[in-house]
C-alpha cells in the first residue's frame, strides 16, 4: 500500500505538508547563519586579554558551539518576526510570497518552532 493509497494522505495534503515543512524551514533563514562569524572579533578581543590561558583545542569547539547557538537564536529572531510581520507583508506586492503570508507555515507550529529554536539556542549557549 504506497501513501497515495492511504485514506486521507491525497496529493493535495501531500503538496500542502512539503510546503508547510519548507516554509516553516524557510522562516528560519539558516542560509543567514553566516552573518554569525561577526560573533569572531569578541572571541579575539577576549583572547589578547588573557593570552596565557590559551587552548586552542577547547576555543575552537566552544568557539563552533557558541557559533551555533548564536545561530539558533537568530533563527528564532527569524521566526517570530516572520510571524508578527505578515499582516503587513500580505499587502506588499513582493513579501506577500515569503512564507507565512501566503500561507506555507502554520502559524501555531510557527509559534512553536520560535519557542523551541530559543530554548535549544539558550541550552546549547
Amino acid at each position: 500500500m504506497s501513501r497515495q493509497d492511504t485514506p486521507g494522505f491525497t496529493d493535495e495534503r501531500q503538496a500542502t505538508l512539503k510546503a508547510s515543512i519548507g516554509g516553516h524551514l524557510r522562516i528560519a533563514r539558516f542560509d543567514h547563519w553566516v552573518k554569525n562569524v561577526f560573533v569572531l572579533p569578541g572571541i579575539i578581543v577576549a583572547i589578547s586579554m588573557q593570552p596565557d590561558n590559551l587552548d586552542i583545542v577547547s576555543l575552537l569547539i566552544r568557539s563552533i558551539i557558541g557559533l551555533i547557538a548564536t545561530g539558533l537564536i537568530a533563527s528564532s529572531n527569524y521566526v517570530i518576526n516572520e510571524i508578527l510581520d505578515a499582516p503587513f507583508d500580505r499587502k506588499h506586492p513582493i513579501k506577500k510570497n515569503r512564507p507565512v503570508p501566503s500561507g506555507q507555515v502554520n502559524i501555531p507550529i510557527g509559534y512553536v518552532q520560535w519557542l523551541g529554536l530559543m530554548v535549544l539556542g539558550v541550552s546549547v549557549g
